[in-house]
Parts: C-alpha cells; structure tokens; sequence
C-alpha cells in the first residue's frame, strides 16, 4: 500500500515604487510524506526569491541622447530536506538534504535603435549536506545584441 500527503504555501508580494523601483519577493514552502510498504519518506522544501528591479537614466556624458538603463538584482535562498523514517528506527533518516544560494546582478541598455548591451554577474553556492559536497560558481558575462531587419521602411 502506498499513499502520499502534500501541502504547500505560496505568498509572493510585489511593490512598485514611485521612484521606478519594483520589489518582487516569494516565498514557497512544501511539506510531503509519501508512505510505501510501511516506510515513511518526509520532504520538507523551503525557497526565498528576491527580486530588486529599476531602470534609470544614463548621465549625459556617456550618451547625449536620453537612454535609460534598466538594472535587476535577484537572490534566492533553497533548502529540501528528505528523511527516511522507519517503523523499526526512532529517527528520521536523512537521505537527502541540499540548499542553494545565489546572487545574481545585471543592467542592460539600448545603445542605438537597433543596438543593445549588458553586462551580468551571477555567484552561487550549491550544497549537498548528506554527502558532504559544496560547489561555488561565479560568472560574468557581457552581451551585445545587434538587431538587423530585412525589409522595406516608409
């Protein structure tokens, strides 16, 4: 016989300032137990996203005509936990437990009409605690994007 029981909450909330700020936070939460020939396997999963967005405009040295260059800032923060809990042993067992961290920037502008470039950073932290295991990664990437059309202006 086997039966699984899940619940979740989800609240998000997002704010827009009058300064052309816009805040996005999330959170999600699951709770599951899954039972199998008398064992019982618990999940327990907790994520935070943030998101922190604002466009503003470029100063006139660095491009006489107005551009505005838009910039975003996400973090989140992840956590699952799954245990095994047996009839025959007092405590949860935990089979699996991973959390996750990571820091992500960018701003991006028009240059021309037809013409656009950005620049990310991004830094996260990934752990396997059951196994002892942690990976960090950073990357940064810069981008140009040329937009060229095939066809007839009037």
């Amino acid at each position: 016989m086997s039966s699984t029981k899940s619940s979740s909450v989800t609240p998000d909330l997002q704010v827009g300032f009058t300064n052309g700020v816009a805040l996005t936070v999330a959170y999600n939460m699951l709770d599951q137990e899954s039972e199998n020939n008398g064992n019982l396997n618990r999940l327990n999963q907790d994520d935070i996203n943030g998101s922190l967005n604002y466009s503003f405009p470029l100063p006139f040295r660095i491009n006489r005509q107005k551009k505005v260059a838009r910039s975003s800032l996400t973090a989140l923060w992840s956590k699952a936990v799954t245990c095994l809990d047996r009839p025959s042993v007092s405590e949860c067992e935990v089979t699996s437990d991973t959390r996750r961290q990571e820091l992500r920037a960018g701003v991006d502008t028009d240059v021309m009409q037809t013409l656009s470039a950005g620049l990310q950073f991004s830094y996260s932290v990934n752990e396997a605690r059951h196994i002892n295991r942690k990976f960090s990664q950073m990357i940064i990437t810069a981008s140009v994007q040329l937009s060229l059309f095939a066809g007839d202006y009037r």
